[in-house]
């Protein structure tokens, strides 16, 4: 079993540094990549694995940057997959999460029960991301997870990128303006192609502090 954690950023400092360190002693049989979005800007870090991708990659294969680019967390992650195709699993994670698990068995857990994906149940969606959604799923089917460090089977990117492609020929053939955030399409896509989903809750002590709009001071 081959698997890789992908490291996002779109800047680098100290403090960034420092977390990607703090993760790096919690794998210890993956390859780490630090993925660099420099669609604003090259910066440089000194590091051996680096995978270097920005806004005009998504729409050279086939996907709208109409919905943004580095807050459809499955897109960075649909180019990381299709640039290398030769792991079993991938774990995604942003530049400012706190990793203090090991990874290693996260994915070995993903193995043993066959899991397709991991990530954090949101409450049903509503406001202006169920009205993005809509002309693509529907309004009952539609669920949202949160995707800041995250867990994918081969699998399960492979669908995401299919699903992506059809979304874009539904909105060039009927003109639609809406496009599905992707931490819905991420978790919706679990139960339309029957991949199994599972929560982070029950790989960590606590996600106390686990939001998309706050932050904690590392102790």
């Amino acid at each position: 079993m081959k698997y890789d954690v992908i490291f996002k950023c779109h800047q680098w400092n100290d403090l960034i540094e420092e977390m990607f360190d703090q993760m790096r002693k919690f794998v210890l049989n993956g390859d780490i990549y630090i993925q660099i979005d420099n669609t604003n800007g090259d910066f440089n870090v000194n590091y051996d694995k680096i995978h270097v991708i920005n806004k005009k990659m998504i729409e050279e294969i086939g996907l709208p940057t109409h919905g943004g680019f580095w807050y459809n967390g499955d897109y960075s992650t649909i180019l990381f997959f299709l640039d290398k195709r030769n792991y079993d699993y991938y774990v995604t994670l942003e530049y400012d999460v706190f990793v203090s698990n090991s990874i290693d068995g996260i994915v070995n857990s993903m193995k043993e029960n066959y899991i397709d994906v991991i990530g954090h149940q949101l409450p049903p969606t509503d406001g202006p991301h169920l009205k993005e959604c809509i002309p693509y799923y529907g309004v009952n089917i539609v669920e949202k997870s949160l995707f800041c460090i995250s867990f994918f089977s081969k699998l399960a990117l492979s669908c995401f990128y299919s699903r992506r492609l059809l979304q874009s020929k539904i909105r060039d053939k009927y003109r639609l303006n809406e496009w599905p955030i992707g931490e819905a399409v991420m978790r919706t896509e679990c139960k339309i192609s029957e991949l199994k989903y599972a929560d982070l809750e029950d790989f960590c002590d606590n996600l106390d502090h686990y939001e998309w709009n706050k932050g904690s001071l590392i102790d």
